[in-house]
């Protein structure tokens, strides 16, 4: 018999990242449970991958961004582009256009909190012999853009978590998470064609 415990971490819900940490949680964890599923030692998972990433990204109202992400925004979007082209694969078209501007906090959060889960990503593809064959190359060896997440965390731990504004940055980070989960299952859905 398997006892399993659950460890609970205290996060500090007064400033601005404990509560976007702790109420985007489980929404955070759904769209990596999907995410998860793009094989990237495949070609179909990492071609599912990119028209995942292109079609959310080339939503995203750039306008709303801050000159920062916008550029990692501009930049990431062609890359997928470029690999996809490469390949003769289409673009991914979501069902429903992204509404409305996102707060610029929410898209630094969100952006900025992907750059470190690519880090992760790109290991499990450069060990792979997909990324031998060129499948990804120009987005997986994007540079980590990481100084958007630092500032991003600098910002949100001195930002007070119970304000109108700080209401709207997390709202605006859940309807940006729900894009890329959106896209991510819509890419994932026909991944078996790219095989």
């Amino acid at each position: 018999m398997r006892f399993f415990v659950e460890v609970y971490v205290l996060i500090n819900i007064e400033n601005l990242r404990g509560r976007l940490q702790s109420e985007l949680r489980s929404t955070h964890a759904g769209l990596d449970r999907v995410v998860s599923q793009f094989n990237l030692s495949s070609r179909a998972g990492i071609v599912g991958f990119l028209r995942m990433q292109e079609a959310a990204l080339g939503q995203i109202p750039l306008g709303a961004c801050n000159s920062a992400t916008r550029r990692v925004v501009e930049d990431l979007a062609t890359r997928a582009r470029r690999d996809l082209d490469t390949l003769n694969i289409p673009t991914l078209i979501l069902e429903k256009n992204f509404e409305g501007k996102p707060d610029r906090h929410a898209l630094d959060y969100v952006i900025g909190g992907s750059r470190l889960g690519s880090q992760v990503l790109k290991r499990r593809w450069k060990s792979a012999a997909v990324s031998l064959g060129g499948v990804g190359t120009s987005y997986m060896t994007a540079p980590s853009h990481l100084g958007i997440w630092r500032d991003f965390c600098e910002l949100a731990s001195d930002f007070p978590s119970n304000t109108e504004h700080a209401d709207t940055i997390v709202r605006d980070a859940s309807v940006v998470f729900a894009l890329f989960r959106h896209a991510a299952d819509l890419a994932y859905e026909d991944i078996h064609n790219y095989a």
